[in-house]
């Protein structure tokens, strides 16, 4: 390319035409993806002042944009864990990276969320760290999910040892005179013990009523054509399964 005025003298251009439109297309595609991306992007700097906030922690976090950018990164932190603030950008000046750091911020409305955070350093065309970007994907109903497996596990556990020991309590506490009229008298009971398991099942847990937990209860004992050793009389009360 000439320099105008000076004929002869040539000089290269820095850049192609060509490279300037495929890095200002490459600039626009990585804006358009962090702007519709459902989790949280933001950027700030190294005083942990916001510096970007994408639609994704709008949508988290209760701030639009112009609330956000410029204020502390704090405003999204609770209480009593802004030292975990400060930590983090002691190792963003360090050039470190955090990856899935799981932590508890703070919505616009005051709710808290679980969230995973990862961070690493944003540095400008020389190297230096200029300040942090920041991905937070929100983890709430699966931490959720996970302490409900956790508390269903820990009641079939409960319940299995339940069922077993009153299992041993039947065996230990039938009598007969005969091997096979033993079996009859466990098997009975065993079997009572399965149809109050039902009735608990049908509610879902909630609870049963107390004359049809007895009958099941007592019906190896009520035979048919034999008379009634057994009269069953009082309210209707319904027996919560945490009582079992």
């Amino acid at each position: 390319m000439a320099i105008e005025g000076e004929p002869g003298l040539q000089r290269e251009a820095l850049v192609s035409e060509p490279a300037l439109d495929r890095a200002e297309r490459l600039a626009n595609l990585l804006a358009s993806i962090v702007e519709s991306s459902d989790d949280v992007i933001v950027s700030k700097n190294l005083d942990g002042i916001i510096t970007s906030w994408n639609k994704g922690a709008e949508r988290i976090f209760g701030y639009s944009a112009a609330e956000a950018i410029g204020q502390p990164i704090t405003l999204v932190i609770p209480e009593d864990r802004q030292s975990e603030e400060r930590e983090i950008l002691t190792r963003i000046r360090r050039g470190e990276r955090l990856d899935h750091f799981e932590t508890v911020r703070r919505r616009r409305d005051g709710s808290s969320i679980v969230v995973s955070l990862t961070v690493s350093p944003v540095k400008d065309a020389h190297g230096n760290i200029i300040g942090a970007s920041k991905i937070a994907r929100d983890i709430t109903e699966h931490k959720r999910a996970q302490e409900q497996i956790r508390i269903l596990a820990r009641e079939a556990e409960h319940r299995s040892k339940n069922i077993l020991a009153n299992v041993q309590a039947i065996i230990n506490l039938s009598q007969s005179d005969t091997s096979e009229r033993l079996k009859e008298v466990i098997s009975g009971r065993i079997q009572a013990m399965a149809n109050v398991h039902s009735l608990f099942v049908e509610t879902r847990w909630i609870g049963a009523e107390v004359s049809a937990i007895a009958k099941q209860e007592l019906a190896p004992y009520l035979q048919e054509g034999q008379d009634k050793r057994i009269v069953m009389e009082g309210l209707q009360i319904v027996l919560g399964s945490r009582l079992n």
